[in-house]
């Protein structure tokens, strides 16, 4: 798989996190086009990936590879709003928020998610 030629945007995300995994739900739902390809990063495929192109694994961020650009955190939120389109790209107004502030409050959630929300043994896709 070559991420140059690679059409579709992947969103790499935690499978084991049900914040996480409702959040992908809810991508599914709305994503009505089918734009965005999921892979929990404990897939073999998104191992793969990540190793072959050397992207960082942290499962404390979702990263989402699209155009030969990779984007993590809050940035990566916020390109998941804008490749689906729609009224979503509404969201996208939260970029007035400096980019230290998003992602230090992304951060605070990724650190507290299986505290708050709970942790699962396998993802659901």
């Amino acid at each position: 798989m070559n991420p140059s030629i690679h059409q579709s945007p992947i969103l790499f995300f935690d499978g084991h996190c049900h914040l996480c995994s409702n959040s992908v739900k809810l991508i599914r739902r709305i994503d009505k086009n089918k734009k965005i390809t999921l892979l929990p990063l404990q897939s073999t495929e998104a191992q793969y990936f990540t190793t072959e192109y050397n992207f960082a694994t942290n499962l404390d961020t979702v990263l989402i590879f699209h155009r030969g650009q990779l984007y993590q955190k809050s940035e990566a939120v916020l390109e998941v709003f804008r490749i689906i389109g729609g009224g979503w790209w509404l969201l996208r107004c939260f970029r007035i928020i400096p980019l230290r502030w998003r992602d230090a409050i992304y951060d605070y959630i990724a650190q507290n998610r299986y505290r708050w929300f709970g942790r699962k043994d396998s993802c659901d896709l």
